[in-house]
């Protein structure tokens, strides 16, 4: 799915996203192959640099901090260089992968990005028990995150939590934007139980 994204065509100051990141295998994998983004991290006068941004958000802390790890060891070189600074090193890894637990049922859903993210890499959650209680959740949120209604945003019918990211995707996506989503069998043919 990588290869497919073709990153390395990606102009400057691109945005990737993966609203779902885990332990960030979407984000990182790319930094090791010469066909998609090698040497996008790098350490300028003590800064992270990121030719193309790399935005990974997930709800659980635990997990959060294992992308961080797994960063840190994808950027082995310059961890042992020693023109880059602890502080540096942080930066980068706070600047990729963000924690998004204000509400541990929605997680990054609460907030959707809009028109802003040029490519998403991203194997959403699946639910499809108890799938309910996402659109419960919802509405019971008060005012516009991000300047949408999320009971309007995510109005949309469908089973499970997958079908929300299915339209966070969507509408975080500039204009010609590209996504690449892994989904449970059967999801774009399910039909909503009643």
């Amino acid at each position: 799915m990588v290869k497919m994204a073709m990153l390395n065509a990606s102009p400057e100051d691109s945005v990737v996203l993966d609203p779902a990141a885990g332990v960030g295998g979407f984000l990182l994998e790319p930094l090791l192959f010469s066909d998609a983004l090698p040497g996008n991290v790098t350490f300028v006068d003590g800064q992270p640099r990121q030719r193309v941004k790399l935005v990974g958000i997930d709800v659980d802390a635990c997990t959060n901090i294992l992308a961080k790890a797994n960063m840190l060891l994808h950027l082995a070189e310059s961890v042992r260089d020693p023109q880059t600074t602890p502080e540096a090193l942080n930066q980068a890894l706070v600047n990729t992968f963000i924690l998004m637990n204000d509400n541990e049922t929605l997680g990054g859903v609460l907030y959707p990005p809009r028109n802003s993210v040029d490519v998403i890499l991203t194997n959403s959650p699946y639910v499809t028990q108890g799938s309910a209680v996402y659109r419960k959740e919802i509405e019971h949120v008060n005012g516009k995150k991000n300047g949408v209604y999320l009971e309007e945003y995510y109005d949309t019918g469908g089973l499970g939590v997958e079908v929300l990211f299915l339209r966070y995707i969507s509408g975080a996506l500039k204009p010609g934007g590209r996504a690449f989503v892994i989904v449970p069998l059967g999801l774009l043919i399910a039909l909503p139980s009643g």
